[in-house]
């Protein structure tokens, strides 16, 4: 499903992307997943604040715009989102995550305001070890193809 964002909503997205990113640069934080973004650490927290109002408005759930709840609910009482830049991205689901929660896709490029939601999948299923790679020295994860996730 195509989501278009409003020049409101974008705004509100880069907002709360820049407060994520300084609440963690103040507290220290580092990307526990090996991710080095340079200067593109802003741009990573207001893209993923963009696919999770995307995935919000796609379902039909409020948005929280949570700052620092990593393993919290991004919308609804169970879903993470996980918002990719290319259209050939997969979702992306560690061993950490919760094997109950359900895991959105969505990809777009802030300052694009049209995001592509492309389907979800509950957590236990995506931890399938076919999907299970360490891509670029990084620690683990299941990749899990877009023709695998549920369309809205």
């Amino acid at each position: 499903m195509i989501v278009t964002l409003t020049s409101v909503e974008l705004n509100e997205c880069r907002i709360q992307g820049e407060r994520r990113h300084s609440e963690s640069k103040g507290n220290g934080l580092k990307d526990k997943w090996g991710f080095e973004p340079g200067e593109s650490a802003v741009w990573q927290d207001i893209n993923a604040c963009c696919g999770e109002l995307a995935a919000a408005r796609a379902y039909g759930m409020e948005w929280q715009a949570r700052i620092n709840n990593f393993h919290d609910p991004d919308i609804g009482v169970a879903t993470q989102v996980r918002t990719a830049k290319r259209s050939s991205d997969s979702l992306i689901i560690r061993d950490i995550d919760n094997p109950d929660n359900i895991y959105v896709l969505v990809i777009g490029r802030y300052p694009m305001p049209v995001y592509w939601v492309v389907g979800s999948i509950i957590g236990r299923r995506g931890k399938d070890e076919r999907w299970r790679r360490a891509p670029n020295g990084r620690p683990p994860a299941y990749f899990v193809p877009q023709r695998e996730l549920k369309k809205i």
